[in-house]
């Protein structure tokens, strides 16, 4: 299992600070990889491209949960192939519901090809 927590801070003058925080974890299970990620960040409406509907320095926050899973079905000459698929649940900050909906969700499927030990 692979773990990663990552914490980043914009600091800006005349704004308030936005946070960004990630947590994301890996495991491989036989020709599987199932990962999970949770991501919160802050965003101002100017970031957020708002400036017309909140005050420019309006700071908002934002949540995602991805979930994802890749399956290996070609493993030759040092290269592997996985198609894979992935959910990610976001939930925006209740300001801002009205506009993105109350839980965004967006799929993707795709194919993964990388190096694998010779």
């Amino acid at each position: 299992m692979q773990s990663t927590i990552l914490w980043g801070m914009n600091s800006m003058e005349d704004q308030e600070t936005q946070n960004a925080f990630l947590l994301e974890s890996s495991g491989r299970f036989g020709k599987s990889v199932l990962y999970v990620c949770y991501e919160f960040v802050q965003k101002t409406a100017e970031d957020l491209d708002l400036g017309e509907l909140f005050e420019q320095s309006s700071l908002f926050h934002m949540n995602a949960l991805t979930v994802g899973l890749n399956y290996d079905v070609v493993i030759q000459k040092g290269l592997s192939i996985a198609p894979g698929a992935q959910i990610t649940v976001n939930v925006p900050d209740s300001k801002i519901k009205c506009i993105y909906g109350d839980l965004p969700l967006g799929f993707q499927v795709y194919l993964r090809s990388y190096p694998t030990k010779l």
